[in-house]
């Protein structure tokens, strides 16, 4: 019905074709918006991960793409997500639980330290202990890092438990 093209759109993954919209005050039309995107991070459909990479070099490259210094925070976010014991483990990500992929994919966002994170059916698929565990991590993430979420979900008893506000399309 929509989520996930106004998530591309908010993310910058598409354009409008007509229509406007706001991010941190910004239009989206404006020179600024690409800016403001630095404070979002986004795992959009599911995690965007390189599969034949261990979850570090996956973690390495995100840094490259932002332009980050390489390690700077790779140890910090995964102990953040409950992946730390995969600090040196060279497991493919492919071979991953889809819990430890969406942690991952959760990591990726955070190497940017965003205001704002933008998760796309983060528990889809996902059996009820990893559920449990990812919205303790979006609770901690939103208490201890002010980080805000933006979640598309059509599980409305799990989003009663995290959800401060709500808007339904």
């Amino acid at each position: 019905s929509g989520k996930t093209t106004i998530i591309r759109l908010i993310t910058g993954l598409i354009f409008p074709d007509q229509g406007n919209f706001e991010l941190f005050g910004a239009p989206n039309n404006s020179s600024n918006i690409k800016r403001v995107r630095n404070k979002v991070g986004a795992v959009v459909e599911s995690p965007s991960i390189y599969k034949n990479m261990s979850a570090y070099d996956n973690l390495k490259m995100q840094c490259m793409i932002l332009g980050l210094p390489k390690d700077q925070r790779i140890n910090q976010v995964l102990h953040d997500v409950g992946l730390e014991h995969m600090l040196h483990d060279k497991k493919r990500a492919g071979n991953f639980s889809l819990g430890m992929r969406q942690r991952l994919g959760i990591a990726m966002c955070l190497l940017g330290e965003p205001e704002f994170i933008i998760l796309d059916e983060p528990m889809n698929g996902l059996d009820p202990t990893v559920i449990v565990e990812i919205r303790e991590l979006i609770l901690k993430l939103n208490r201890e890092r002010n980080i805000s979420f933006l979640i598309s979900s059509h599980i409305l008893s799990e989003l009663s438990l995290i959800a401060t506000k709500y808007g339904f399309i």
